[in-house]
């Protein structure tokens, strides 16, 4: 850790390494050790103090090192020492800015959360193994998909990964049971690495994904959100519950599932059948007959519209092009479109189609959109 923090003082720093080093300043006694050095001697009288760096860094690295305070060093007078002032005011910022600007990048990155809470940002430009915990457990990354295949061990605890989807991304996991999971622009899964436990096998889902569930009827797979869960034995099927659209529904492609409810309702769960999708609505669960395709398109990067409303397509393009879409004709809100567009569509031309189809203006700067 001390090479990295010369070289975030040098600026020489990767970013890759920035992100490794910010999350060693989680820790609060790390952090203050880093602010301490930055900011060495910040308050002192600059006219006796020497911008002796060599020596500033010692301390740190006693510090690091032993976990014990070092003695300050008391350098001779320097007639320069107002130079440390703009080094420690230029560090300082590089401090408070460039984190910042790695908070940023990591919304937008595809990451994985690890059991000791280290957040690793997943390149899917990289087909390779890495370790996710102390005992050198791997997990095998295949561009766009992790693959565990960690051996199920009931005397072991359960251990747990995080995987986080932002906007404008999708990617794939194989979980160890062999069930193969679809995560959609937005969306977030907690997953043990291995389903230790004798009797279950269960997953935490904020957003939207598409399972595809290995069979075991000694084990039901129990998908949990914030408002509904799922029971299956081996099934395929899609649970969608983003929070800014209040939707908490499930379409069943093949199998049979169970969905229950968190909350007291009227009917608190329902089983459907293929083809069927049960929503949430008021508190009740309203089951009906729908298009699958419509539902899982997004899989491979496609959309389908199927006599939707604008004001909801315009949420799916936003997750699906990571930008922020402001509607400045609420005369476009409810107006119902029907659709079909291929990966690899741009958002320019899809907007395109619809004004064809309505009277309507589009502007796209930078990760903003306005229609007029």
């Amino acid at each position: 850790m001390i090479e990295l923090v010369q070289k975030f003082i040098d600026n020489t720093i990767s970013e890759e390494e920035l992100i490794t080093l910010k999350d060693w300043l989680v820790v609060p006694e790390n952090k203050t050790l880093m602010e301490e050095y930055i900011k060495d001697d910040y308050n002192l009288n600059y006219s006796f103090l020497e911008p002796d760096t060599a020596a500033s860094f010692v301390k740190i690295q006693q510090q690091i090192n032993n976990n014990k305070p070092a003695k300050r060093i008391w350098p001779v007078v320097f007639k320069y020492a107002a130079v440390i002032i703009l080094l420690v005011g230029f560090v300082y910022g590089i401090y408070m800015s460039g984190f910042l600007n790695i908070d940023n990048k990591l919304e937008n990155q595809i990451t994985l959360e690890l059991p000791d809470g280290t957040i690793k940002p997943i390149n899917v430009g990289k087909k390779v193994f890495f370790k996710i915990n102390e005992s050198n457990t791997q997990v095998k990354q295949e561009y766009t998909k992790l693959v565990y295949d960690q051996k199920e061990d009931e005397n072991k605890k359960l251990v747990y990964n995080k995987l986080v989807v932002p906007y404008g991304e999708r990617f794939q996991i194989q979980l160890s049971d062999g069930t193969i999971v679809f995560l959609n622009a937005g969306s977030s899964l907690r997953y043990p690495v291995a389903f230790n436990k004798p009797n279950n096998r269960k997953v935490y889902l904020q957003g939207e994904a598409y399972f595809d569930v290995a069979k075991n009827k000694k084990k039901p797979f129990f998908v949990e959100t914030e408002k509904v869960n799922v029971t299956v034995l081996g099934t395929k099927f899609n649970v969608s519950t983003y929070a800014n659209e209040n939707n908490n529904s499930v379409v069943l492609q093949e199998g049979s599932v169970r969905v229950v409810s968190n909350n007291v309702v009227d009917n608190d769960s329902l089983t459907i059948m293929p083809g069927e999708r049960v929503k949430l609505v008021n508190n009740k669960f309203i089951a009906e007959k729908v298009n699958v395709n419509k539902h899982i398109a997004w899989i491979d990067g496609s959309l389908l519209f199927i006599n939707d409303e604008f004001k909801n397509i315009i949420l799916e393009l936003e997750r699906h092009y990571n930008v922020k879409i402001n509607n400045t004709n609420d005369a476009l809100n409810n107006i119902r479109y029907t659709a079909s567009f291929k990966k690899g569509e741009t958002l320019e031309s899809i907007l395109e189609l619809f004004t064809e189809n309505t009277n309507f203006e589009f502007k796209i700067e930078n990760k903003v959109v306005t229609l007029k």
